[in-house]
């Protein structure tokens, strides 16, 4: 029963994903209405807000470091192609992740990415930092899109505010095993 949930999760994540960004692919692409602001790809966004953020820092750090490639690349197809593609893969993998978690707290464990990491504390504070920047992204991330577009913001908000609470309560738990066993 386990291993269904971080099979069928991410699998039927990807599927509407990956048809949501189909739907909007098929839209015209008017500068003065570009896609992205259409509400497929906004819902598309909103429910994999994670991975919209890693997926920006990539863009950038790709458009920064290599810029005469990445001109070359999103000339054509080919970078619609491959930006969905690795969108799609970090999809799978941020809704088997979820998975693993929501199988580690139905058996009454703590984090069962931070215990496998090897290092608690540290990645449990990453990902209270992560989940903090994705707040941050939300405030700055849908500025510019108007008043309707503005409420796509919220899934980001309460994908921060699970992230730094569920992390943030694992690494206070975690501590405090800790102290518990440093004074006994």
């Amino acid at each position: 029963m386990r291993s269904r949930l971080r099979i069928w999760l991410p699998l039927l994540q990807v599927l509407l994903a990956a048809a949501l960004i189909t739907s909007n692919l098929l839209r015209p692409d008017p500068v003065s209405d570009p896609s992205f602001r259409a509400p497929d790809r906004q819902f598309c966004d909103a429910l994999n807000a994670p991975v919209v953020l890693i997926r920006g820092c990539l863009l950038r750090f790709a458009e920064r470091e290599f810029p005469y490639r990445y001109g070359q690349l999103y000339e054509g197809q080919a970078g619609v192609i491959i930006e969905n593609i690795v969108f799609l893969g970090l999809v799978a993998l941020l809704w088997y992740l979820v998975g693993l978690e929501i199988n580690g707290r139905k058996e009454g464990k703590l984090s069962v990415i931070a215990a496998k990491i090897g290092m608690r504390t540290v990645s449990d504070l990453l990902l209270i930092i992560f989940g903090a920047c994705l707040g941050i992204a939300a405030i700055f991330g849908h500025a510019g899109f108007g008043t309707y577009y503005g409420l796509f913001a919220v899934p980001y908000f309460i994908w921060a505010i699970v992230i730094i609470w569920f992390y943030g309560r694992d690494l206070w738990v975690y501590q405090r095993q800790k102290l518990r066993a440093l004074s006994s």
